[in-house]
């Protein structure tokens, strides 16, 4: 993780910037250009489940994501594997 801390840290200047194939989206209360918004339909009834990027998974409710991450964490705390 110390190795690559620069890079990480370093990449988040790509955040909600839409000038640059490395951008992204992301809610950090800064304004997120149309370009990088992905709309995505849903119909009454249907469910969405919001999560952030350390999920290693999403299923299919918050719950069960949960649970996948709990056993996760279980086997392997560091998340190495």
């Amino acid at each position: 993780r110390e190795v690559i801390l620069p890079w990480i840290i370093q990449a988040t200047c790509f955040a909600n910037q839409d000038d640059t194939p490395y951008g992204y989206a992301v809610i950090n209360g800064e304004t997120i250009p149309a370009s990088l918004i992905q709309v995505i339909p849903v119909q009454a009834g249907d469910q969405v489940t919001l999560t952030s990027d350390g999920y290693p998974e999403i299923k299919e409710d918050f719950t069960a994501t949960e649970s996948y991450l709990e056993a996760i964490l279980t086997k392997d705390p560091q998340m190495c594997r």
